[in-house]
C-alpha cells in the first residue's frame, strides 16, 4: 500500500491509495494533555468525513470520546482528550460528497450524498433517515465515565447496527452523539425504502392552440397506472388523453382541441414499476407495469394473459370522433369496457393506450399464463 505522510502545523494528514481514488485517511495532531484538549482531522475541501474515531483509543479512562463538529460542514472529526489523558488524536475516512437526484421527486430535488446528525444533553440519539443508512457514529462527554458500558467502544464509536444514542446523563452532566449518514444509491433499493408506492402528477396547463399537450410525467422508476384531462372538456375541447408507451409508460399526456377554451391539463396516478419473478418460472423477471398502443380506423387492445387493465385512454385529432363511443369527458374509457373506438378511418385516425397490471396472486397469474394450467 502506498502511503505518503505531511506533517503540517494543525494536522497529520496520511493519504491512502484505495478502491476510490478520491477518499482520504486524515490524521489529527496529538492534543495537549490538558482536559478537554482537541485533536481535529479536518477533511480536504469536497470531501467530508464518513468515519471517525479516537486513534488514541482510551475512551472511558483518558479520552472524553469522539464527534463530527457540526459547525465544520460535515469535514472536521474531533477526538477530546480527558482528565489525566496525555493527548488524544483524531483519525478520519474523508470522501467525496455530491448530489443525487431524489428518485421519489418530480420536481427535480437533490439529494447530499452524505449528511450529518447531532444531538446533545441527558439522553442523546439519532437515526438515519429513510433512505440513507449510517456511516459512522460518535459518541462523548466531558464527564469521564458518562459512556462507560454504554455500548460505546475504546475508539468513542458505537458499531453500526446498534443504535446511536447514550442514556442516563443529565441535563448537567450531558453526553452527546453524531452520526454520518450515506444515501443509499442503489435507485431500486431507495424508492423501496423511501417513496409512496403511488404519487399524484400534475402537469402544467397547455396552450390553448391545436394539439397542445400538458405533460404529467412520473419520477424515476416510476409508472402512469392512470391518466387523465383533469380539465375535462374531451369531445368539446379536448382531443382526449395517451400514456406515452415511447416514455416507458412514465408520461401521461393531456391533448388540446384548439377552438379557444381553457388549457389542458394532464393528470397522473404513478406507482412504482418494478420486475417481479415470474409465478411460471419461464422468465427470471417480468414487469409489473405493460404500456400498450393502437392507433387507426378501429384501434383496441388487450391486456395480455395474467395482467390487468387499470386504465384506458383515448384521443383522436379530430374533435367528434370519440363521440358515443364510451370515452368520458376526462378522456377515459372505464375499466370493464373493451379498450376500443371504433369507426374512425386511416386519414382520421383514432388511437388509444393501456395499462396493464400484473396480477400479484401466484395462483391467479398460474391458472391465467402458466402452461398446462398448473
Amino acid at each position: 500500500m502506498m502511503r505518503t505522510l505531511y506533517i503540517l502545523t494543525l494536522q497529520l494528514i496520511v493519504i491512502f491509495t484505495t478502491a476510490n481514488a478520491t477518499d482520504q485517511v486524515i490524521e489529527g495532531r496529538l492534543s495537549s494533555s490538558r482536559d478537554d484538549a482537541q485533536s481535529r482531522a479536518t477533511c480536504p475541501e469536497g470531501l467530508v468525513v464518513t468515519y471517525c474515531e479516537v486513534k488514541t483509543g482510551l475512551v472511558h479512562t483518558k479520552s472524553d470520546g469522539a464527534f463530527v463538529d457540526p459547525s465544520s460542514n460535515g469535514r472536521a472529526c474531533v477526538a477530546v482528550n480527558g482528565g489525566g489523558g496525555s493527548g488524544a488524536v483524531a483519525l478520519a475516512k474523508c470522501s467525496r460528497d455530491s448530489k443525487f437526484p431524489d428518485s421519489c421527486s418530480t420536481k427535480n430535488l437533490l439529494l447530499s450524498k452524505f449528511i450529518n446528525l447531532h444531538s446533545r444533553g441527558p439522553s442523546p440519539s439519532v437515526s438515519c433517515p429513510p433512505g440513507y443508512q449510517q456511516t459512522v457514529c460518535n459518541a462523548r462527554s466531558p464527564w469521564l465515565g458518562r459512556l462507560s458500558n454504554k455500548g460505546v467502544n475504546s475508539k468513542g464509536v458505537i458499531p453500526n447496527g446498534k443504535a446511536c444514542a447514550v442514556p442516563n446523563c443529565s441535563q448537567q452532566n450531558w453526553c452527546e452523539v453524531t452520526a454520518v449518514c450515506r444515501v443509499i444509491e442503489n435507485m431500486d433499493e431507495y424508492i423501496d425504502v423511501v417513496c409512496p408506492v403511488v404519487i399524484p402528477v400534475e402537469g402544467p396547463p397547455s396552450l390553448t392552440r391545436d394539439d397542445a399537450l400538458s405533460i404529467a410525467s412520473c419520477p424515476l422508476g416510476y409508472v402512469a397506472s392512470y391518466c387523465e384531462v383533469k380539465s375535462g372538456h374531451v369531445n368539446t375541447r379536448s382531443d382526449g388523453a395517451f400514456v406515452d408507451p415511447s416514455s416507458g409508460g412514465g408520461v401521461c399526456a393531456a391533448v388540446h382541441a384548439g377552438h379557444g377554451g381553457p388549457p389542458a391539463v394532464a393528470l397522473a396516478q404513478c406507482s412504482r414499476n418494478i420486475q417481479v419473478p415470474d409465478p411460471c418460472g419461464v422468465d427470471p423477471l417480468l414487469p409489473k407495469f405493460v404500456s400498450l398502443l393502437s392507433r387507426g380506423p378501429s384501434p383496441s387492445v388487450s391486456c395480455p394473459p395474467g395482467y390487468q387493465q387499470t386504465v384506458c385512454n383515448a384521443r383522436s385529432p379530430w374533435l367528434g370522433l370519440l363521440k358515443n363511443k364510451g370515452v368520458n369527458s376526462k378522456g377515459v374509457i372505464p375499466n370493464g369496457r373493451a379498450c376500443h373506438v371504433p369507426s374512425c378511418s386511416e386519414r382520421k385516425w383514432c388511437e388509444v393506450t393501456a395499462v396493464c397490471k400484473i396480477v400479484l396472486n401466484p395462483g391467479a397469474y398460474k391458472r391465467a399464463v402458466c402452461p398446462g394450467k398448473l
